[in-house]
């Protein structure tokens, strides 16, 4: 065969640049040769990436926690009833820094399901206890 699918299959030959088995000329190349970028060597900064990541959502991430840097306090589209912004220190030691975590408020809990498309049948009664529950389950979880 002449090597399954996509363009071989089109065109009766592999690659497109190699000359056909009917004797057609390939493709063109430019044959011009590849530019070093300037100063010369890898296009890549040595050190690696410092500039700002982001989240699928265009959010600035937090590099410490991988968050979105500020964190979303304000109600979501189509939320009735306002949740509490207040968010819990954790006992949970946050490495390398000396200081713990901190657990998202419920209204950060609500954004987030929401942002999943996770709420299902969930209500904005239901976060608080949710919220409690995710945060004792951590505490007990980390203590063993």
């Amino acid at each position: 065969g002449n090597g399954g699918g996509g363009f071989g299959r089109m065109f009766g030959r592999k690659n497109p640049h190699l000359p056909g088995k009917d004797g057609s000329p390939g493709l063109p190349t430019t044959g011009a040769p590849q530019q070093e970028p300037p100063g010369g060597g890898c296009p890549v900064k040595a050190g690696g990436n410092k500039s700002q990541a982001y989240n699928v959502y265009s959010q600035p991430i937090d590099p410490t926690n991988q968050m979105p840097a500020v964190a979303n306090q304000l109600p979501s589209p189509g939320q009735t009833e306002k949740l509490s912004t207040e968010r819990v220190q954790s006992t949970i030691p946050k490495g390398g820094t000396g200081g713990t975590w901190t657990y998202p408020s419920p209204q950060m809990f609500y954004n987030s399901l929401a942002r999943k498309s996770k709420l299902g049948d969930t209500t904005e009664e239901d976060i608080a206890p949710v919220v409690a529950l995710h945060n004792n389950m951590n505490e007990k979880t980390w203590a063993k």
